[in-house]
């Protein structure tokens, strides 16, 4: 019997159709090794890079507690291919494995999971993403309260602490950031509380290099720099929701902790706001900044503790061109700007996606192009990008920025299907 699966990729939920438990043909399964087989498929007659793909646990007939990533090997036509667990339905438990592939229109590609049931696979793949907060060890602060002497130390956890304010540089540029090989982003750990851009002139990992007492990112480096002015808005991609006409981020907290988890193809910073005073209502809030490797978008899930009666997000506002799709029929669609807005002053494009059912209205803000999205749930997930003309490759004209919108979208509202299958493909 053919067992059927079908995986959304670039997004949080996938739909699982019921997986029959057969056995698996003689030559998968040994007293070593156990294989599981998979047609993956581009649907759409777009050329697909780098393109995520899902396998759920429940399809690989495997417990939470079996997801040790150093005893599975994946492939994708017999060419093995770095793999991740990975959490999708931000429960705190990993539920799908993760592998990367690039596909040709409409093309098929045989993927198979294997699992070693003794020792362990030797993985010998670079990583793709990186997430990290420097927290600054020793060192005192001087007459004006900015702390100087000691050095960065990473961390994978912390408690803000109290007595921070801004720009007393205990964190390394100010807060946490998150990177792939293409654009890093970094979140203001104060009541700021605002998203920024890293731009990029190598196709590398940098983050450890940025914010170090000897240097200044406000300057173009040799590996990139600074190249948002955020001010009082929503920079790109943060989080906020209109009250009383006001929209209002999670400034007012009453404490702040963060947890980071790094791997190959996936990095995540989980943000938490306790004591959010928004209006009459106080919550707490639990936010993940999620980004994948080879890619520019990061990934936004937040879960609220109270009912909010909306979801605020946007970009900066710049005076450039806007660009937006809000087709009722499209599962997913965009708000972006583009044109010389960088710090450099030179061409950025920026782009928010959202899920079309989630849309309530656009907002014309005082500092930003905003989007409100309903609250129909505690939870809210929506995606962002920045691409900046110096990046390597980067998008030097509206056209090629309207291109990786359009084929960004396809992605997302077109998945690739993975079907299992019985035998090796």
């Amino acid at each position: 019997m053919k067992r059927t699966l079908v995986i959304t990729t670039l997004s949080a939920a996938f739909i699982a159709l019921p997986v029959t438990s057969e056995p698996l043909p003689a030559e998968a399964e040994t007293e070593f090794w156990e294989t599981r087989y998979f047609d993956s498929y581009n649907p759409d007659s777009t050329i697909r890079y780098n393109s995520p793909v899902y396998i759920p646990r429940s399809a690989l007939d495997v417990s939470p507690y079996a997801t040790n990533p150093t005893t599975w090997l994946a492939t994708v036509d017999e060419q093995p291919v770095a793999s991740q667990w990975v959490d999708r339905d931000f429960d705190g438990t990993d539920d799908a494995l993760l592998i990367v592939g690039s596909y040709e229109k409409n093309e098929h590609k045989g993927i198979s999971v294997t699992r070693a049931k003794r020792g362990t696979v030797r993985q010998t793949h670079l990583p793709g993403t990186q997430a990290e907060l420097g927290v600054r060890l020793g060192g005192k602060p001087n007459g004006d309260g900015v702390f100087e002497g000691g050095h960065y130390q990473s961390v994978s956890a912390f408690i803000v602490p109290d007595s921070h304010v801004i720009n007393d540089k205990i964190f390394k540029y100010e807060g946490f950031g998150w990177e792939s090989s293409k654009v890093a982003y970094r979140l203001y750990l104060d009541e700021r509380s605002t998203i920024d851009i890293f731009g990029k002139k190598k196709p590398q990992l940098v983050l450890e290099q940025v914010g170090l007492d000897d240097g200044d990112y406000h300057t173009l480096a040799d590996w990139g720099m600074d190249i948002l002015k955020v001010g009082s808005s929503l920079g790109i991609g943060t989080l906020a929701s209109l009250v009383n006409g006001k929209v209002i981020k999670p400034s007012e907290v009453a404490s702040m902790s963060v947890d980071i988890s790094n791997g190959a193809l996936s990095s995540s910073i989980k943000l938490k706001h306790n004591g959010w005073q928004l209006g009459d209502t106080n919550l707490d809030l639990e936010t993940r900044f999620t980004i994948l490797a080879d890619s520019h978008l990061t990934q936004v899930n937040a879960r609220s503790s109270k009912m909010l009666d909306n979801w605020v997000t946007g970009i900066v506002k710049h005076g450039v061109e806007t660009l937006q799709n809000l087709e009722p029929e499209s599962t997913w669609n965009y708000i972006a700007t583009y044109g010389q807005q960088s710090l450099t002053e030179d061409n950025l494009g920026m782009v928010v996606f959202f899920q079309h059912q989630d849309l309530l209205r656009t907002l014309d803000a005082p500092y930003s192009e905003a989007i409100i999205l309903k609250a129909a749930s505690q939870t809210v997930q929506y995606y962002f990008a920045a691409l900046w003309q110096q990046e390597p490759g980067g998008v030097t004209n509206k056209q090629e920025f309207e291109e990786y919108l359009n084929s960004t979208l396809e992605s997302l509202n077109q998945p690739i299907i993975v079907t299992s299958t019985q035998r090796a493909p």
